[in-house]
């Protein structure tokens, strides 16, 4: 299997894969690769930490907000290590240079609508207290419950001491897989992303913390009463 970077030279995929260097990213492509069905992708509920517990503290899974957008559901310790915080909820493109952040955005439209699989090649810059740091990412395509493409398994892995944080990439190269790809149900299109949809129940897997949710509004009758509000003015009449 080969492919054709954005500079048109060809990759053969395997080797690249085959490589000692980034092997929890090659641990979460063949986790991933193993919950394919022919050419149905993956869902977001068939994912379980215990398939990848190697690469844990890489891997993290984005939601799509829109075009191009995504942010962090899950995010293990290395990425909240490049960025020095805790990076659930965060935009994706938070990980990239300003300038990478248009590149990073076409890239996640590709997972999504194409589907495809991506390897982005990054590299932190290197200055004071931040030496030059070399990265992977990887993007994976998966469905939600409803059939949509619009969510991503991801893992990045770096080569390198961080440094102080935080780091931010450069995007330097992306090798795209086009998928084959069928839809999940009769009559769901998958091919597109669509607007996130809050899960009323917790998703299995590799599941996210849902914040508690509390009531404070009155109930029963209680709500039908109101209490008065207080005066402010007062009518002060004179005999005189």
């Amino acid at each position: 299997m080969s492919d054709i970077n954005t500079f048109g030279q060809v990759i053969d995929m395997y080797k690249k894969q085959g490589s000692g260097s980034y092997t929890a990213c090659n641990q979460v492509e063949a986790y991933w690769e193993s919950l394919r069905s022919g050419q149905t992708l993956p869902g977001r509920s068939q994912i379980d930490p215990r398939g990848i517990e190697g690469a844990l503290s890489n891997a993290f899974i984005l939601e799509a907000i829109g075009a191009g957008h995504g942010r962090f559901r899950i995010a293990g310790t290395l990425l909240c290590d490049v960025m020095g915080m805790e990076v659930r909820g965060m935009p994706a493109s938070s990980l990239f240079v300003p300038k990478a952040r248009d590149g990073f955005a076409k890239a996640l439209t590709t997972v999504l609508h194409s589907p495809a699989v991506l390897r982005l090649t990054l590299r932190g810059e290197g200055k004071w207290g931040q030496p030059v740091l070399d990265a992977k990412m990887l993007l994976l395509p998966l469905h939600d419950d409803a059939g949509q493409v619009n969510r991503i398994l991801g893992c990045l892995e770096t080569l390198g001491t961080i440094g102080r944080a935080p780091r931010r990439f450069e995007l330097m190269n992306m090798e795209t897989r086009k998928l084959e790809h069928r839809a999940q149900r009769e009559g769901v299109d998958t091919a597109r992303p669509t607007e996130p949809v809050v899960d009323p129940v917790r998703e299995a897997g590799f599941a996210e913390h849902l914040a508690p949710f509390t009531n404070n509004a009155p109930v029963g009758n209680a709500a039908l009463r109101r209490k008065p509000r207080p005066s402010y003015l007062k009518l002060i009449r004179s005999k005189d």
